[in-house]
């Protein structure tokens, strides 16, 4: 089945990221960001990481519909 994404994802262009062996569907995401205080961000970011300069914090959510496996997909790319 040919669509007209077949060329955008990574693993069309390099074998370090392989497609996953499942097909998704009608995938819901939203991302919000937003300005917050420096405080506010270093309270919300553990302290391994460090926190952008200038107090941006992105949220990604989304809601991932699996629908079938992919054909001839192996459980484990890298096993391939």
């Amino acid at each position: 089945m040919s669509s007209q994404f077949d060329r955008t994802h990574l693993a069309s262009f390099s074998s370090w990221f392989p497609k996953a062996p499942i097909i998704y569907e009608n995938n819901q995401m939203v991302l919000i960001t937003v300005r917050t205080s420096p405080n506010v961000l270093r309270a919300l970011v553990p302290d391994l990481l460090a926190v952008n300069a200038d107090s941006h914090l992105s949220i990604y959510v989304s809601r991932l519909n699996i629908t079938h496996p992919r054909p001839g997909a192996v459980a484990d790319p890298w096993e391939a």
